[in-house]
């Protein structure tokens, strides 16, 4: 035992320097390590990052290509090459992050596990380059109607490649980069628990060596440990804003960064999680506000449903009673002579024709309100049809003492519709014209083309329409005021039904009209390139 003063103060230095260099090296070694883990840590969370930017860009790219209407010529010049190029970029980082992983192996075995890490890598490199073939081969389909065979071929080739290896890489190596950041975080918590013991067992020896050493060891780590205690009880409490601001001594600044940083990945994650809620609550309002429409639409069928049984009330009524009227007068008082029950006879068959035609009309109408109907699609020329239904009409007009005139166009036109509808709604412009037309008059037929729509007039020398009733002539019951003048018994659907016909072709009806002069309406139907709204309406 040493018995000098000097000697002793020799041996509390000395130890205290062995101390100070035991505690240096430690240190040294300890922050290297740490710097180590750090690094990897931040690697295996870009690459993390990596992964899920590359399978998002993936996906978008995908779902571009699937809602990007024919023709394609826009996403081959755009989306698709800009798309790939995105994705062999997030190839490009993928690698040079895994090169650095592979700098930074803590041994031979994770140098391997890098290694696997790199094949993969190249194996979605490849996967990428298969991609962009299928992806061409889409885009050079410019009307997949035409080629339904391929189009669906080349679609389940692009899902099975996206939804098949494509996603088994990514999922495997999104599982092996999560894993990885665990192993390292594990790392890096059991290397911060050793230095830590490490530190207390150091202190513990100077403080066993020497109450002075352990007095001033105990004031200068005294203020840095309640600063780490205060900063630690803020993130227990959620604080996660709150960074604990150390600059020495040098293990406890570390210390405190790694509490910093623990605080970030914290959150981070609760962040991820609020999105998360918030995506979840954004689905959950989405398929509420789906239910919703769907509750519109039944109140709307069900709507539509009670007008048509009103139309049917109001409408019905007055013929009913003129038919009842009729019967009962006949039937009233002595036998009539045979004459005049064959007039009565003959305006019952009348109103009973009329009760037909009204029924007819309104069951249309419903039907058209409800989208139920269904329609027959063909390809039909109009310069046959309009020629078909100025001949059917030419008796009617000649018995009314007009003049019908046809004006057909240069080439034959083409559409795809529903030809008893399109008659119908011929014959329902040629009656009316006819009806409102005093004699001596002339009704005008008329088709011409339009770059891809058919234009058919029909105009008259009638009695026109006053312009204060021009924007209702298309709606149910309505009659202008000198068309219930010249013929009272009109019903006031014609207009109505070939409006919602002309909208059934995704068509477009228009009216122009000169008192005292005439009428002239316009019915704009789209010719053959446009079957895919028609096919549209006849799938109902």
């Amino acid at each position: 035992m040493v018995a000098s003063l000097r000697g002793r103060m020799v041996l509390v230095f000395g130890s205290m320097l062995i101390t100070v260099l035991l505690l240096a090296v430690l240190s040294v070694w300890g922050s290297r390590k740490a710097d180590l883990y750090l690094r990897r840590s931040q690697l295996a969370d870009s690459q993390l990052e990596a992964y899920l930017s590359f399978a998002l860009d993936a996906q978008r790219l995908y779902k571009q290509v699937i809602e990007q209407p024919p023709p394609r010529g826009q996403i081959v010049n755009t989306a698709i090459p800009a798309g790939l190029a995105q994705l062999n970029d997030h190839i490009n980082r993928l690698e040079a992050l895994v090169r650095q992983e592979v700098e930074l192996a803590f041994d031979a075995a994770d140098a391997m596990r890098e290694q696997a890490e790199l094949e993969r890598v190249a194996t979605l490199r490849q996967l990428i380059s298969e991609l962009g073939r299928v992806l061409e081969a889409i885009a050079k389909i410019t009307n997949p109607g035409l080629q339904p065979r391929h189009w669906q071929t080349l679609l389940l080739s692009l899902t099975e490649l996206l939804n098949g290896e494509f996603r088994q890489q990514i999922d495997s190596a999104i599982a092996d980069e999560r894993a990885e950041a665990a192993a390292v975080a594990e790392r890096s918590r059991k290397l911060t628990q050793w230095l830590m013991l490490s530190a207390a067992g150091a202190a513990a020896g100077a403080v066993l060596l020497t109450l002075l050493v352990g007095l001033l060891l105990l004031r200068g780590v005294k203020r840095p440990i309640d600063t780490l205690l205060a900063g630690i009880d803020r993130l227990a409490g959620g604080d996660f804003q709150h960074k604990i601001r150390l600059l020495s001594p040098q293990e406890f600044a570390r210390l405190a960064a790694g509490c910093n940083h623990m605080s970030t990945q914290l959150q981070r994650q609760r962040q991820a999680l609020l999105d998360a809620h918030s995506e979840l609550e954004r689905k959950v309002e989405e398929r509420t506000r789906e239910l919703h429409h769907a509750n519109q639409r039944l109140q709307q069928l069900d709507q539509t449903r009670r007008q048509f049984f009103a139309d049917i009330s109001h409408e019905l009524r007055t013929p009913l009673t003129a038919l009842r009227g009729e019967a009962e007068v006949s039937l009233r008082g002595a036998d009539k002579p045979v004459a005049e029950y064959q007039a009565v006879l003959r305006r019952i068959a009348r109103l009973s024709a009329q009760m037909g035609r009204l029924v007819d009309d309104l069951l249309l109408l419903a039907r058209s309100d409800s989208l139920q109907t269904r329609a027959e699609v063909e390809t039909l020329s109009l310069d046959d049809l309009l020629a078909e239904v100025c001949g059917n009409a030419r008796a009617l007009a000649e018995r009314e003492g007009l003049t019908l005139s046809l004006a057909l166009s240069d080439h034959n036109l083409f559409l795809r519709g529903d030809r008893e509808r399109l008659r119908q709604a011929l014959l329902g412009l040629i009656d009316n014209a006819c009806r409102y037309t005093p004699v001596p008059g002339e009704v005008m037929l008329s088709l011409e083309r339009d770059g891809e729509t058919a234009v058919l007039t029909v105009s008259d020398t009638g009695i026109g329409i006053d312009p204060d009733e021009q924007a209702a002539v298309f709606e149910r019951y309505f009659r202008g005021r000198r068309a219930t003048a010249l013929v009272p018994d009109g019903n006031g659907l014609g207009l109505a039904l070939v409006q919602a016909i002309a909208q059934d072709h995704h068509g477009a009806l228009n009216l122009a009209s000169t008192p005292g002069v005439g009428t002239t309406v316009t019915l704009r139907l789209p010719l053959s390139g446009s079957e895919a709204r028609i096919d549209a309406f006849a799938a109902g």
